[in-house]
């Protein structure tokens, strides 16, 4: 049976996806609400309940990708028997606050003739597996009195969300997490302007990144094409937007797209108007770094969108 705590629930989802993540090309892309409510759960059963669902999703896309993991609160309080969604024990889920975790791979998907049966125990797909990991995941749910659903669309990925209750009235006794890139990632950092290009490398290199820095648009595309052919891809990168007399972020980012659809850009910027920048998505971007900015700054928008 679970042992029920107070859990932090950014850092418990963000240390067990990194874990599970870690020695592949997966980057988890967290989107956490920053007023989240903590956890009542057993943080060492719920950690293995994540880090195994990502897991299954770093095999599913061959160990590179993109997992995208969201929580936000969901106050079920207030909402009627008939409206709550319904637990794994096929009742209503109790009239209470809970925590709704979401997370999405970019695999090929779950068939329709196997996703009713993927909890079942000894039930698996792969070559060497046991069949166990989601059956326990299903019970730890379970125990939790939780609820869990899984969608999938052939080519489209899976998508498992989770409920579990949340504890309002308690803070976790967790230190704040402090999220950042590990040693050893390679950059690629694309800035016409020498001396935000030298400040940046040095706030990058003082995170324990290798950065590669370049000056416009078309030579960030040549390296990044070089760097994946050569078996060495960038785990990030970080364009300019505005390049006078050459390539463009957006135009780069278009072209490294091209090149592989998976990779993690981030759009930085000194021209706060200009229209790309509040829609950043749209372009490919899975970040904006507006300029100048300080180290601080600089932390708080890799760890928000990035880790690896």
């Amino acid at each position: 049976m679970p042992k029920i705590g107070v859990c932090d629930t950014k850092r418990l989802i963000v240390d067990s996806a990194m874990l599970a993540a870690n020695d592949s090309s997966v980057a988890c892309l967290f989107d956490i609400d920053d007023d989240v409510w903590s956890l009542k759960a057993d943080k060492i059963q719920i950690g293995q309940v994540i880090s195994n669902i990502v897991g299954n999703a770093v095999d599913a896309m061959e160990r590179s990708g993109i997992v995208e993991i969201g929580a936000r609160n969901r106050d079920l309080s207030e909402v009627p028997e008939k409206s709550r969604p319904v637990g794994l024990d096929l009742k209503p889920l109790p009239a209470a606050p809970y925590v709704e975790i979401r997370i999405h791979d970019q695999g090929p998907g779950i068939p329709a003739s196997v996703i009713a049966n993927i909890f079942d125990p000894f039930f698996t797909t792969k070559d060497k597996g046991t069949g166990l990991g989601l059956s326990i995941v299903f019970s730890v749910i379970q125990n939790h009195c939780g609820a869990m659903t899984v969608e999938s669309v052939p080519g489209g990925g899976a998508t498992f969300t989770i409920l579990l209750l949340a504890d309002v009235a308690h803070a976790a006794a967790d230190e704040p997490l402090d999220v950042l890139p590990v040693s050893g990632t390679r950059v690629l950092l694309m800035d016409d302007d020498s001396l935000v290009r030298e400040s940046a490398t040095g706030m990058l290199e003082s995170l324990g990144l290798e950065v590669v820095a370049t000056v416009d648009g078309k030579e960030a595309l040549d390296l990044y094409e070089d760097a994946l052919r050569g078996g060495k891809p960038f785990s990030f990168a970080i364009l300019d937007l505005v390049v006078p007399g050459g390539m463009s972020g957006s135009d780069c980012a278009k072209g490294i797209l091209a090149l592989d659809p998976k990779a993690v850009l981030f759009v930085s910027s000194g021209y706060s108007d200009d229209p790309i920048l509040p829609h950043y998505l749209d372009y490919g971007f899975k970040g904006s770094i507006p300029k100048p900015y300080t180290i601080e700054e600089l932390k708080a928008a890799l760890s928000c969108v990035l880790v690896l």
